[in-house]
């Protein structure tokens, strides 16, 4: 299976209807600002929108049509307030990874349809409480969407990444998608279709994954204990996130390999993983703040996290280093490198194809 990520040509057909009036609910106020000068032009012409500050709907409808609606701040839908996007382009201006969110909470609604959904720098999108969402032709691009407490989604013919936690609900039809599924170490009721089959003993799973169009993730915060049969994805592993744990954690590793396993169990501090006939296709191990991961010879993904972490002699998909994380690649062949405002990475005799950093964050090269 190829690792696909979000798609960035976007082809729609749409109108060109004048674009509606936009106001945001927590003041009242309707904040035009002029055009970014870095926005870059798509293949079609839509009318454009310029909003500054945070869109808040509460009660009521609020409607974004045939329009290019560019946005510096959050969209928060919340209490019985609904959002209706169609055939139209959302884009969120960020200056810097995570500035801005998706938010829809409480008992609102969310419909798209022929929608991209866009921003240059990562951001994520969040579903919860008891919201419902449809997302129908919907493309994103650098965002992450999560659907987790009680909240329903359903998806028809997307191309997007997608984490799923707590007793959420997905149903999904066609598309291309990235999905990440998170266990946090206590019981829980995910639905998805027939994308997956979970069996679950208190904390104990048994999961197959089973839709070929699907690249997948399996994320294992704390105290899981799984058995991954006849499946393919990419495992993510959480060290010193256990909030029983009052002490730092310290895991030194080697030799986790993208390929088939036909037997084989690892434990990564309270996460315990047996994998029979199963592909993986990368290992993210993920340092908690008050961890310490060590890791040799391996073939890793798109690593994250907050603590420190130490890579020898091993290629990696991506490096993105949150607040306050140190990192120490040797010998080693990266992709993308971002560093967060507070992070340290000090490269020895490593390689990178393109690196970012923000604020005061460190990245040193020997």
């Amino acid at each position: 299976m190829k690792r696909v990520m979000v798609f960035l040509v976007i082809i729609l057909i749409l109108g060109c209807a004048p674009a509606k009036e936009v106001k945001n609910d927590s003041n009242g106020l309707n904040k035009i600002i002029k055009p970014p000068t870095l926005l870059q032009k798509e293949p079609f012409s839509l009318p454009k929108a310029w909003y500054e500050g945070d869109l808040i709907i509460s009660k009521g409808t609020h409607t974004i049509n045939n329009t290019e609606f560019n946005i510096l701040g959050d969209i928060i839908v919340k209490g019985t307030g609904k959002l209706v996007v169609r055939d139209a382009i959302i884009n969120f201006e960020q200056n810097q990874p995570f500035e801005h969110e998706l938010i829809a909470e409480d008992f609102a609604i969310i419909e798209m349809n022929n929608v991209a959904i866009k921003s240059k720098n990562r951001m994520n999108s969040f579903y919860q409480g008891q919201s419902q969402i449809s997302l129908k032709k919907t493309i994103s691009e650098n965002i992450k969407h999560t659907a987790m407490d009680s909240s329903k989604l359903v998806l028809n013919n997307p191309e997007l990444d997608l984490l799923i936690k707590d007793n959420s609900r997905v149903s999904s039809l066609g598309g291309q998608m990235n999905i990440e599924l998170y266990l946090s170490g206590v019981e829980q009721d995910i639905e998805l279709d027939n994308h997956v089959s979970i069996k679950s003993k208190g904390k104990k799973y048994t999961i197959t994954l089973t839709d070929a169009v699907v690249n997948w993730k399996i994320l294992m915060d704390y105290d899981n204990d799984i058995i991954l049969e006849n499946s393919e994805a990419v495992i993510a592993l959480v060290a010193g996130s256990n909030p029983k744990s009052n002490s730092s954690v310290q895991l030194k590793l080697s030799d986790l390999q993208a390929k088939k396993y036909d037997d084989f169990s690892l434990k990564f501090d309270t996460n315990r993983i047996r994998l029979s006939n199963s592909k993986v296709l990368a290992w993210e191990p993920i340092s908690a703040p008050s961890a310490i991961v060590e890791i040799h010879n391996s073939d890793l993904g798109d690593l994250s996290g907050e603590g420190k972490l130490i890579v020898k002699r091993s290629k990696v998909w991506s490096a993105f280093a949150k607040k306050n994380a140190v990192w120490e690649f040797t010998n080693s062949q990266i992709g993308k490198i971002i560093a967060l405002d507070g992070s340290k990475i000090n490269l020895i005799n490593s390689e990178y194809s393109v690196k970012n950093s923000y604020g005061n964050a460190e990245i040193i090269e020997s």
